[in-house]
């Protein structure tokens, strides 16, 4: 009776947004991020290691 003869459901509202791998573009050269080269060598990642503890 509140409604009248047609009562609304679906989806009223949509935002159309890039997802989040398509606007960072490290994600897409993949595999998970922990298991890629830094890109340093392994005496600069022992001393930002020995400096962390």
């Amino acid at each position: 009776m509140v409604w009248g003869d047609d009562i609304y459901i679906g989806c009223f509202f949509q935002k159309l947004a890039p997802s989040l791998d398509s606007l960072e573009g490290v994600l897409d050269e993949g595999g998970p991020l922990a298991h890629r080269e830094l890109g340093i060598s392994n005496e600069q990642a022992q001393r930002i290691i020995k400096r962390m503890m």
